[in-house]
């Protein structure tokens, strides 16, 4: 590799931090790597535990979700695991878009579910993630 020249944005190391705002100081609360695709957004829970990345992208063999917690990677789910019907996705010119366009996620809390995800496919489908223990559940 020639040192002159600047490494490309993909082989760039991420850092993900989360703060806790305390009048006019932020203190740091956690910090991890973060494995960046190259397309910004997430959510970060109310209680700064919690930060998830849903890729609008949609690869059977991939990250469909990557879900960080107090400082870790906690968990990945692929594309398959939450097996939206082939048919219904939008393909566009280089990639296969599976989230409902309109309402297409958000972080919820439940009485059943603590802390969850709901995800709205193209399909219709409603997906609940459990971000404590991680299991999917479908209505």
């Amino acid at each position: 590799m020639d040192r002159n020249r600047k490494s490309e944005r993909w082989d760039w190391k991420y850092k993900l931090t989360v703060y806790k705002k305390e009048g006019s100081t932020n203190s740091e609360l956690w910090s991890c790597s973060y494995l960046y695709d190259g397309c910004t957004g997430g959510l970060l829970s109310d209680d700064g535990t919690t930060f998830v990345y849903v890729s609008f992208w949609y690869y059977e063999k991939s990250p469909a979700v990557t879900i960080y917690q107090t400082g870790e990677l906690k968990k990945q789910i692929i594309g398959r695991e939450i097996n939206v019907d082939r048919s219904k996705l939008q393909r566009t010119v280089s990639h296969q878009l599976w989230l409902n366009p309109s309402r297409n996620y958000r972080l919820i809390r439940t009485k059943e579910v603590p802390l969850g995800l709901e995800i709205n496919t193209i399909d219709l489908q409603r997906i609940i993630v459990d971000l404590r223990s991680f299991k999917i559940s479908r209505s």
